[in-house]
C-alpha cells in the first residue's frame, strides 16, 4: 500500500491549495507615539522570532489570492492580495521584505525575513515567494547586489552587446514601481531601508 507520514494526509488537503514560506523573523512596525514632554514620537519595530517556544513563523498564500503570517495558531497578518496593488506596496532586499500597507489615512508597515538552514536557501525561499507575489502586486528591489548579480548574469547569458538592453528593461521595471505614498514615506524617512532589513 502507499507509505505516509501520519498526518501527512489532513495537512496535504489543507494545504494543497496554498503555498507555504518559513520565515525567521516577523516585524510589525509600530507607529510614533508622543513620548516625553519634549514632545519627542519614538517609533520601534515589534518584533516576533520563530522558535520552538513561540512557536514557527509561516508565510502562507491560499489559491484564492489570502495572504496570512501565523504563528503556531496565531494569525499576525491576514489580508487579501486581489486589487492590492491599489493599497500594497512591497520592497525585497536580499532574504527580507517590506511590505506597507497604505489604508485611507493610515500606513501599515511589517517586514519578515525568510527562514533556512542556510543563506541560500532564505533567498531561495524570498525569490519563490517574491514571484507568487508578483502574481497580484509589483515587488521592488532595493538590493545593489542582486541588481548588479542580474546584471552579470544577463551579460553572461546575452553577451555583452545586449548588456544595454538589460539595464534599460531594468530600469523601466523601477519606473513603473510608482514611490510609496506620501504618508509611508514620511515613516519611512528616519530609517534607511538597510536599517529596516536588518
Amino acid at each position: 500500500g502507499q507509505v505516509s507520514a501520519p498526518g501527512s494526509a489532513s495537512d496535504t488537503s489543507l494545504l494543497a491549495s496554498a503555498t507555504t514560506w518559513p520565515l525567521k523573523r516577523y516585524g510589525r512596525f509600530l507607529p510614533p507615539t508622543e513620548g516625553d514632554d519634549e514632545g519627542q514620537s519614538t517609533s520601534s519595530w515589534k518584533v516576533f522570532e520563530s522558535n520552538e517556544e513561540s512557536g514557527h513563523l509561516i508565510l502562507t498564500i491560499v489559491i484564492s489570492g489570502h495572504f496570512f503570517i501565523s504563528q503556531g495558531r496565531t494569525v499576525l497578518e491576514g489580508f487579501s492580495l486581489i486589487d492590492s496593488h491599489k493599497w500594497l506596496k512591497i520592497v525585497r532586499r536580499a532574504d527580507c521584505l517590506l511590505l506597507c500597507a497604505q489604508s485611507k489615512n493610515e500606513c501599515r508597515m511589517f517586514r519578515v525575513q525568510f527562514g533556512g538552514d542556510s543563506k541560500e536557501r532564505m533567498l531561495e525561499h524570498c525569490c519563490s515567494c517574491v514571484q507568487k507575489l508578483a502574481e497580484y502586486v509589483p515587488v521592488q528591489v532595493t538590493d545593489r547586489q542582486s541588481q548588479q548579480l542580474h546584471h552579470s548574469l544577463s551579460q553572461l547569458a546575452n553577451g555583452e552587446n545586449q548588456a544595454k538592453d538589460a539595464e534599460q528593461n531594468a530600469s523601466v521595471l523601477h519606473i513603473v514601481n510608482e514611490p510609496l505614498p506620501d504618508s509611508c514615506m514620511s515613516l519611512g524617512e528616519r530609517r534607511s531601508v538597510t536599517q529596516l532589513a536588518q
